[in-house]
């Protein structure tokens, strides 16, 4: 495991989110905390790359929050193939017709939206549909 980015090390930056995973070519964990205490995130089996336009992953990535039972995993549906994107102003996970994202953080990666979606079929993962960022860290899992 690596550490390619934290919010607290490296700053609310999208830019240097995308530059800290710049030289990754492995799955990654994105762990967020939110403003509720909430713990969640998602698997995805590649870095964001912001240089690719539209929609990139496979049916490896998955939604995940923690729950008092453990981690409640919400796998790729077959409905779509909108696993993850990497834009200038946003990244987000999944989508659906009414174009909401199960996952989506702002340029600053501060302020966050979930809501339930068809790539996914997830729930909401934090307490409530908005939240703000406490904590945001990507890890790299690496194979040695």
């Amino acid at each position: 495991w690596y550490l390619e980015y934290s919010l607290s090390e490296h700053g609310s930056s999208l830019t240097t989110f995308y530059e800290c995973q710049m030289d990754c070519d492995s799955p990654i964990i994105m762990v967020i905390t939110d403003c509720y205490g909430e713990v969640f995130g998602a698997y995805l089996n590649e870095p964001f790359n912001p240089t690719i336009n539209g929609f990139t992953g496979n049916r490896e990535c998955f939604l995940w929050k923690k729950t008092e039972e453990g981690l409640k995993i919400f796998r790729a549906s077959t409905i779509n193939e909108y696993f993850m994107m990497a834009d200038q102003d946003f990244i987000a996970m999944g989508v659906d017709k009414k174009g909401v994202f199960g996952l989506f953080l702002d340029s600053m990666l501060l302020n966050g939206e979930s809501s339930p979606c068809d790539t996914y079929l997830n729930e909401v993962l934090s307490a409530k549909k908005r939240f703000e960022c406490t904590s945001l860290e990507v890890w790299s899992v690496q194979y040695e």
